[in-house]
């Protein structure tokens, strides 16, 4: 329902991940798309240099490293 079609490239926070390496985030919200069925998670970064990633971003797109913390 929310989903925006044909996204502008320019629209986007986060192109490019590379400078996020040393950066930690914790999972905020998780929602699957009915019609998709794919899951999503809203991740908030740790610490504020990297508050600009913040956002939804789907959940295979991730790899999770060390340890994995429930707060």
């Amino acid at each position: 329902m929310y989903t925006q079609y044909k996204l502008n490239h320019d629209d986007r926070q986060v192109d490019n991940t590379s400078n996020y390496g040393p950066a930690r985030f914790r999972l905020d919200r998780i929602g699957t798309r009915t019609q998709e069925g794919d899951t999503w998670v809203y991740i908030v970064a740790t610490e504020p240099a990297y508050t600009v990633a913040n956002g939804w971003i789907k959940l295979d797109g991730l790899t999770a490293t060390g340890t994995v913390t429930n707060q």
